[in-house]
């Protein structure tokens, strides 16, 4: 093992804490293991040198080397859309056996298209330890705490992509004497949001757009007897926020789930609250793989959908790894956005407000990963669902054996 990587987002020239908390984390385990930890902070431009500046602040909480990512486009706030060519560039230029995001806003919205962008493993909320034998392990708690989803480096021939927890002790006290590495970035992750002023104001909007919302039954419990499968917080969300686009007429809803004959159930629910169609996607590949390959058979359903929007939940109630959105829109290679609350259209855009209460808006296709929040209303009692469409591997051209080689890289299953 060679490089960690620690992307560090800085505001008004200052690196945040819950970067400073994700390197020292990147710190530990790089002692251990003699490994060296590059500080990859973004900026437009490289920081004037000083006692307390950035390059300093970075090598006294445990960087060994600090990368000044640099572009016009680094500025604001940071999102895959302006900051994800930047790490790319860094992460081919450096290539890491870790690369580690703050579990926060940012870290959420880059970490996981990062890892689907350079085929990489992906783990989120991760404890890092380091065994006797030398080797790296990432631990993740799933079903609610009472497992845990464990994930050894040494196993995998490819990076691993991993947000920890900003809440953790920082690493202080080492020498401020680093090299800095400026590295100019050319191009972004792709077309970025544009932050609008205000609501978007409500009126008659022109033409039909499809709509897809991806919806699945979380478990309880891997344990089959123990299951009790339902819809989790964030699909409810999703599945409640296509219904109130689709309210607004103009809209043509499909509801895709991936999953067995248990899935439709799900489905069913959908049709009966208002969507217009629904599709059911399976192979036994699929069970049991990592968010990387799931994702890319999903964007294979939205793309022969012609979807416009895709609406996903964040994450589910049961692993909670908030991966699938991001890579499915690497996948279908559209802009994506996070933390998102409502949705509705402003001529021929696509609004969205998010987390922070602000409103931004994107030309289609998109892909919206919806936090939890909106609830779902009953279903019509005398609606008919129609039939639901059984899709195969094959129907979204994708071969079973380039996707099953990915379940080692969901880690292993552990628990009482």
């Amino acid at each position: 093992m060679a490089n960690v990587l620690v992307f560090v987002e800085v505001a008004d020239g200052r690196p945040a804490g819950g970067s400073l908390r994700a390197l020292a984390e990147g710190r530990r385990v790089a002692t251990e293991l003699g490994a060296t930890v590059y500080a990859v902070a973004t900026c437009a431009a490289p920081p004037a040198y000083g006692e307390n500046d950035l390059v300093a602040v970075l090598s006294r909480h445990g960087a060994d080397r600090v990368v000044l990512a640099t572009g016009a486009e680094l500025v604001g706030r940071a999102a895959f859309a302006t900051h994800g060519a930047a790490m790319q560039s860094v992460c081919e230029r450096f290539p890491p056996a870790l690369v580690l995001f703050a579990n926060d806003a940012t870290g959420r919205d880059i970490a996981p298209r990062l890892a689907a962008r350079i085929g990489a493993a992906f783990a989120a909320r991760t404890n890092l330890a380091v065994d006797e034998e030398g080797v790296l392990a990432l631990e993740s708690p799933v079903y609610g705490g009472t497992f845990r989803r464990r994930l050894e480096v040494d196993e995998l021939e490819r990076s691993v992509v991993a947000t920890v927890e900003p809440d953790g002790p920082l690493s202080e006290g080492a020498t401020d004497e680093v090299e800095a590495l400026v590295v100019p970035v050319v191009g972004s992750g792709g077309p970025a949001p544009v932050r609008r002023e205000g609501a978007p104001v409500e009126g008659t909007v022109a033409g039909t757009i499809r709509v897809a919302v991806m919806i699945r039954r979380t478990a309880k419990s891997p344990r089959e007897a123990d299951a009790q499968l339902e819809l989790g917080a964030c699909d409810q969300a999703a599945l409640a926020t296509a219904l109130r686009l689709r309210e607004a007429g103009a809209v043509q809803l499909t509801a895709i789930s991936c999953g067995p004959e248990a899935e439709n159930a799900t489905l069913e629910l959908a049709c009966r609250l208002g969507a217009d169609r629904a599709i059911r996607l399976w192979h036994p590949a699929l069970d049991g793989t990592d968010y990387h390959a799931l994702s890319r058979a999903l964007a294979g359903v939205a793309r022969a959908t012609g979807a416009d929007v895709v609406l996903i939940g964040e994450s589910s109630d049961d692993e909670r790894l908030g991966g699938l959105g991001p890579a499915l829109a690497e996948h279908l290679g559209v802009v994506h956005a996070s933390g998102v609350r409502e949705v509705t259209r402003a001529g021929a855009a696509i609004a969205f407000r998010q987390d922070d209460g602000a409103w931004w808006e994107a030309r289609a296709p998109i892909v919206l990963v919806v936090g939890p929040g909106a609830t779902l209303g009953s279903p019509d009692p005398l609606a008919v669902p129609g039939a639901i469409d059984v899709w195969d591997l094959g129907k979204v051209q994708v071969a079973p054996e380039e996707i099953r080689h990915r379940r080692r890289y969901l880690g292993k299953l552990i628990g009482s």
